[in-house]
C-alpha cells in the first residue's frame, strides 16, 4: 500500500507543479497579445488587447506617450515601456490622433532663469522641465490661447495639478514574468526599474 500511497502523492505534486498553461503561453498572433499599461493616475491596467488598447488611446485621456505599457506575449520586453519609445511594430497602435488633446499644443510661453522669454512650447514640455527642474514652481508662465491675458505663477495654473512627479512604476504582473520563464527577485525589478529613465 506504501508504495501506491508515494506514487499517488508524486503525481499529485506534478500536477501541482505544473505550469498553468492558459495563462503562460506566449500568443503569437500580435491581435491577441495581452498588454498592461499604467495610466496618467499611476494606476496598473489590464491585460487588455491590441484592439483594445488602441480604442483606449484613441477615445480616453487616460493615456499619452509618456504612459508605459508591458506587452506579455512578446519576448522584447523586459520591463515596462514608455509609448513614446515602443518598437516600430507597435507604434500603430498609438497612431490615431489621440482624444482632444490640448497639452500636446504649444501655446504656452515662460520666463526663464535669466529672465528671458521663451516659448511657445506646450504643456507637456513645461511639465517636463519642471521634472527636470529647469523651471521652478515660482516662475511666470502665460497661455496664449488662455481667457485671462496674463503671466501666472506655474503653480497656479489649473493644469499644475497634474504636474506631480510620477510615482515609482508598479511592478510587473507575475503572470507575465512567469510568461516568460523568469522569477524575478524584488532587487532585480527594482533595478530594472531604476534603469528605465523614468519619465
Amino acid at each position: 500500500h506504501h508504495s501506491n500511497d508515494m506514487e499517488r502523492k508524486m503525481a499529485q505534486q506534478k500536477i501541482a507543479s505544473r505550469p498553468n498553461i492558459t495563462s503562460t503561453q506566449k500568443r503569437t498572433n500580435p491581435q491577441s497579445h495581452r498588454w498592461y499599461y499604467v495610466d496618467i493616475n499611476q494606476q496598473r491596467m489590464g491585460p487588455v488587447g491590441a484592439e483594445k488598447l488602441k480604442e483606449i488611446w484613441a477615445t480616453t485621456p487616460c493615456l499619452n506617450k509618456r504612459c508605459v505599457v508591458w506587452n506579455m506575449d512578446d519576448n522584447s520586453f523586459q520591463t515596462w515601456t514608455m509609448i513614446k519609445n515602443l518598437p516600430k511594430t507597435y507604434v500603430h497602435l498609438f497612431s490615431a490622433e489621440r482624444y482632444k488633446d490640448t497639452s500636446i499644443i504649444p501655446t504656452w510661453h515662460y520666463i526663464d532663469s535669466k529672465e528671458k522669454r521663451q516659448g511657445p512650447v506646450a504643456l507637456e514640455e513645461l511639465r517636463d522641465m519642471f521634472w527636470e527642474d529647469k523651471i521652478q514652481r515660482s516662475d511666470l508662465v502665460w497661455d496664449s490661447t488662455g481667457k485671462d491675458n496674463r503671466w501666472a505663477k506655474l503653480e497656479t495654473i489649473a493644469a499644475f495639478s497634474s504636474f506631480d512627479k510620477p510615482k515609482p512604476l508598479p511592478r510587473i504582473p507575475m503572470t507575465s514574468l512567469i510568461a516568460q520563464g523568469q522569477s524575478p527577485t524584488a532587487t532585480d525589478e527594482e533595478e530594472s526599474l531604476k534603469n528605465l529613465a523614468l519619465y
